[in-house]
């Protein structure tokens, strides 16, 4: 993973779109976490910024029936933010098989009604898209915008591969529409203005296969308030090992409970709905705007992935196209990673950095394994000294760190145009 961005550097102030579709924007989801804080730090600094997003049809339909207001909410908060928010409803989820024969017709509707919202405005404009199908509308939209001779780029913030999480989460409808989607990904590729991936693995292999160069841009994680850093001392005073987020398709919940078995004199903290697995754990659910304080009673952070791939889709997936956001949040607050060594992409920068722990697992039981290179779990020197790494690289992954790599590529890219 290459750290090399200028986070000081001056910009002119833009006028920036922020793009999601195919997702449920709600208060407290990662997606409006990461695109609010997005724009409420663009504002902050003199940009003008507002947030487009195409909701599935499916999505305002359940709500509606539910009679839930959380779409309003997100209304109010952004408002209250001074960030323009604007909707439209579309027949299509994201990297669902079903929404490819109606995809393009749905997008190329929902890229006429941003047109009309960012026409008759003057200075250079950035879409920048969080998704696959977000990327399209960008698209569509700058070249309706480049025919009025207005500067305007696309932007793919492509967080990961989707093609090969479709067939993990498609079976057989996802495996027959991996081959559609890797020709729509080439394509977004090719025609977007610039790129970002948080992998360096599947950054290398794109520009080896298609000769395109993709950007590095960590996963943003929390924001620090100046003079921050990590109290280890109370930290160690109750030796808490976490996990966060959901359990199943990226991360079995079995070979967690055999990585806390590992670090036996660690209490476990898990920020995750309790299930019949984690009947013996303190589980608790907090919202994004908790989750800081969360991470700041950790001693460390467990991302076990996978304890078997079965198949190519889930190989590749854990190899080379898997970071985690909760990774990302754990180190932005200076905590230690503790990991398995399938997880390739995340432990090859655990082991560069010294910022947690690689866990070896079984190749025939997918046990892990009690090598060396775990430190004792009363080690505190060895325990402060990851402490400290975690906190140093963390800083890569600051919301306001992250913000400052997206705006010298937009920055470039524009003056390309």
């Amino acid at each position: 993973m290459t750290i090399d961005a200028d986070f000081t550097s001056p910009h002119d102030s833009l006028d920036v779109v922020l793009i999601s579709s195919g997702e449920w924007p709600s208060v407290g989801s990662l997606l409006f976490s990461q695109l609010f804080e997005t724009a409420r730090i663009l504002k902050q600094q003199g940009h003008s910024v507002r947030w487009f997003a195409a909701i599935p049809a499916l999505s305002w339909l359940k709500r509606f029936l539910q009679r839930k207001s959380d779409l309003a909410m997100v209304r109010m908060q952004c408002k209250a933010a001074g960030i323009p928010f604007d909707s439209v409803v579309v027949p299509i989820s994201l990297g669902a098989p079903h929404s490819l024969p109606i995809r393009s017709a749905a997008l190329r509707f929902a890229a006429r009604k941003l047109t009309r919202i960012v026409s008759g405005k003057r200075g250079p404009l950035v879409l920048h898209a969080r998704s696959y199908d977000a990327t399209e509308i960008a698209i569509l939209t700058r070249d309706h915008a480049s025919m009025t001779k207005r500067s305007t780029i696309a932007s793919f913030d492509m967080r990961s591969w989707l093609p090969p999480e479709i067939p993990m989460g498609h079976g057989l409808l996802g495996r027959l529409a991996y081959g559609p989607w890797k020709e729509i990904e080439y394509r977004l590729l090719r025609n977007s203005d610039t790129r970002f991936l948080p992998l360096d693995r599947s950054r290398a292999q794109y520009e080896e296969e298609t000769g395109i160069s993709v950007a590095f841009a960590p996963i943003q994680g929390f924001d620090r308030p100046e003079g921050w850093s990590p109290d280890f001392e109370a930290r160690w005073s109750t030796r808490r090992i976490g996990y966060a987020g959901s359990l199943g398709q990226w991360n079995d919940a079995h070979l967690l409970i055999d990585f806390f078995k590992v670090f036996k004199d660690f209490t476990p903290l898990l920020a995750t709905h309790r299930t019949p697995e984690l009947e013996a754990f303190e589980c608790h659910f907090y919202g994004i705007d908790k989750l800081p304080e969360y991470y700041d009673a950790l001693t460390a952070m467990v991302i076990p992935g996978l304890r078997t791939s079965h198949g190519y889709f889930d190989t590749i997936k854990m190899r080379a196209n898997f970071f985690s956001t909760k990774a990302a949040e754990a180190l932005s607050r200076g905590v230690p990673l503790i990991v398995s060594n399938q997880l390739a992409e995340l432990a090859a920068f655990v082991r560069k950095h010294d910022c947690g722990v690689v866990v070896d697992l079984n190749a025939e039981t997918g046990l892990p394994l009690h090598t060396g290179n775990i430190p004792a779990d009363d080690d505190k020197a060895r325990w402060k000294e990851l402490s400290d790494n975690a906190a140093r690289v963390g800083a890569t992954f600051t919301r306001e760190s992250v913000m400052a790599i997206y705006l010298n590529e937009w920055q470039h890219a524009l003056s390309r145009r």
